[in-house]
C-alpha cells in the first residue's frame, strides 16, 4: 500500500468493544425470518476464512454464529461452511428461517465455489453484486461498511446470542473462547489508515485494515459486510426475489 504513516485511528473505540463482550448473551424474543451469513474467504497464504452469522431483532444486530480457521483447500472450506450452516439449522429458533449467504467476491472465485457447496441445502439464497456471486469490497465500500457497523456498536445494539454457534469441526473444547478472543482482538486492531503518496500531487488514500504487523481481520470484515448488507436487504435495496421469502 505504499508508505503508511502514523496517521491511524482505531475504527472501534475500546469502550464499545469491551461493552459488547461484557453484555449478557441475548435471548431472542421472536422467531427470525432470516439469518444472514457473511463470509470472508481466505486467498491462501497465512490468511484465515471467517464466518459471522447474524439476525435482526427490533433495532439490534444479534450475532448467532462465528468461525475463523486457516482453511487450506476445498475440503477444509467445505467442512467449515457446511458444519456452520448445519449447526445453525439445527437450532430450533432458526429451523424455518431463510439463510441469506453473503460471501465477499474475490479473484479466486471462492464465492462461486461456496454457493455451489450450499446448493443441496434448502432455504438458502446467495446475494449477488455487479453480476458477481457475493459482494464486492473496495476502499469506498469498506468505509460504508465501517460507518454502518460503528453506528450499531456505539448504540450498543450488537449482541451475542445465548445459543451462539461455533461449529468448526477442527476446533477443540475451547474453540468458542478462542474465536471470541480473536474477534475482540481484531475489533481492537481494525484501523483507519491514511496512506500519503510518496511523490507527486496525488491525494492521500484512506485504507481500512486490520492486517498491520501480521494480524488478521477476516472476522471483522465478516461483521462489517454482514451488518451493511443485512440492512440493505431488509430495506429491499438488494436485487432479490423478495416474493420468494414470504
Amino acid at each position: 500500500m505504499g508508505v503508511i504513516t502514523q496517521d491511524q485511528q482505531s475504527v472501534f473505540k475500546a469502550k464499545f468493544v469491551d461493552s459488547l463482550f461484557a453484555r449478557p448473551r441475548y435471548k431472542l424474543r421472536k422467531t427470525p425470518a432470516f439469518v444472514f451469513i457473511a463470509c470472508d474467504p481466505n486467498g491462501g497464504g497465512s490468511s484465515d476464512m471467517g464466518l459471522v452469522s447474524m439476525v435482526v431483532e427490533f433495532n439490534s444486530i444479534v450475532i448467532v454464529g462465528c468461525e475463523t480457521h486457516p482453511c487450506k483447500g476445498a475440503d477444509s472450506i467445505h467442512k467449515l461452511l457446511t458444519a456452520h450452516v448445519e449447526t445453525l439449522r439445527a437450532r430450533p429458533a432458526l429451523k424455518a428461517a431463510w439463510f441469506i449467504f453473503i460471501p465477499e467476491a474475490n479473484l479466486g472465485h471462492e464465492a462461486d465455489h461456496m454457493e455451489y457447496l450450499l446448493r443441496p441445502y434448502s432455504r438458502i439464497w446467495t446475494i449477488r453484486d455487479k453480476q458477481r456471486t457475493g459482494v464486492v469490497t473496495t476502499n469506498t465500500r469498506k468505509e460504508l461498511y465501517a460507518m454502518e457497523t460503528c453506528k450499531y456498536m456505539t448504540m450498543e445494539s450488537v449482541h451475542f446470542w445465548e445459543e451462539l454457534v461455533v461449529a468448526n469441526p477442527s476446533g477443540g473444547e475451547t474453540e468458542e473462547k478462542r474465536v471470541l478472543e480473536e474477534l475482540k482482538k481484531q475489533l481492537m486492531g481494525f484501523k483507519r489508515v491514511i496512506v500519503h503518496p510518496q511523490r507527486g500531487y496525488s491525494m492521500p488514500k484512506v485504507v481500512y485494515t486490520g492486517k498491520s504487523q501480521g494480524a488478521a481481520d477476516d472476522m471483522v470484515m465478516c461483521l462489517l459486510i454482514g451488518v451493511f448488507w443485512t440492512c440493505e436487504f431488509i430495506c429491499q435495496r438488494v436485487q432479490a426475489p423478495y416474493e420468494l421469502f414470504e
